[in-house]
């Protein structure tokens, strides 16, 4: 079974996880009802746009092409180039309106008034009237996306590993989660027995943990074959030599060392990892 999203980048995920969070921090201290109805608003047509439904993730690129037309309307009618503000000003118009073809629920929500005057303020080139209607209709935007952005992106933006299953070339298919588990396991071996100078056991345990983010390698490859770098950002060359630099020190029998590698390795898989996935993925589960 294949990730069926792409992730967003970690700054997004951050700024994703503190909306959220301050959001349903609100909901949760008000108790699972006020969590059911945010979480109702969203409308079961805005599936469509987004993975799997929808490859090319309509929604989005409608938003980024809204953004960009804003601007471009905006920065060409201040320096008087009304031909390509108009230009623009029709794209804005159709990609607007077809915001309510796409999520019907919503659409008592689009600012029509101010559409319409920014197209007419376009036609007689009136600046003083232009200026204000891209304000409320850039006002509107912000509106929609205070109520809903943060959620639509904890629903459909968030990779799903819920029934992922990893299969190795030999064996049983291993749960995603319980993969995890185990790594956890492993990792935590290697601490202990290298604190308590039990070097073969923390050299047989990292052992078990290559194997397992070998493992863990190839799921990440399904999701991510056409982009290789957040694989290799996690589990490549530099994590690589971080392993091979605490293995050596657990053959030395170097705790100070193997410590600090294990430190460091921990932080360039697991916590990279999970500051681009975990978090956004147990706020879809929380919620959704």
């Amino acid at each position: 079974m294949k990730l069926g999203r792409q992730p967003p980048k970690p700054l997004q995920v951050g700024l994703i996880w503190l909306a959220a969070s301050l959001a349903w921090g609100t909901a949760l201290a008000n108790g699972p009802d006020s969590v059911a109805e945010q979480t109702s608003q969203l409308p079961d047509s805005l599936a469509q746009w987004y993975r799997p439904n929808n490859k090319r993730q309509v929604w989005l690129h409608s938003m980024f092409a809204l953004r960009r037309e804003l601007q471009a309307v905006s920065e060409y009618s201040q320096g008087g180039e009304w031909v390509l503000a108009s230009k623009w000003g029709e794209r804005l118009a159709e990609h607007y309106l077809s915001l309510a073809e796409m999520v019907p629920e919503w659409r008592d929500e689009l600012d029509l008034a101010n559409l319409k005057r920014m197209r007419q303020a376009l036609a007689e080139q009136d600046s003083s009237e232009l200026r204000p209607a891209l304000r409320r209709l850039g006002q509107s935007c912000q509106g929609c996306h205070g109520d809903y952005r943060a959620l639509a992106a904890a629903r459909y933006r968030a990779a799903d590993f819920h029934g992922l299953e990893i299969i190795p070339a030999e064996g049983e298919a291993i749960a995603f989660k319980d993969l995890m588990g185990q790594l956890s396991l492993e990792v935590n071996r290697i601490k202990i027995a290298s604190e308590d100078a039990r070097w073969p056991a923390a050299q047989q345990a990292l052992g078990q943990l290559r194997g397992r983010l070998q493992l863990l390698e190839g799921a990440c490859s399904n999701c991510h074959g056409k982009d290789p770098v957040p694989v290799e950002r996690i589990l490549g060359q530099a994590s690589q030599e971080a392993l091979g630099e605490l293995d050596q020190a657990l053959r030395q029998q170097d705790a100070k060392n193997s410590g600090r590698h294990l430190g460091q390795a921990s932080v360039m898989i697991c916590a990279r990892c999970h500051g681009v996935h975990r978090s956004l993925y147990d706020l879809n589960r929380l919620l959704f």
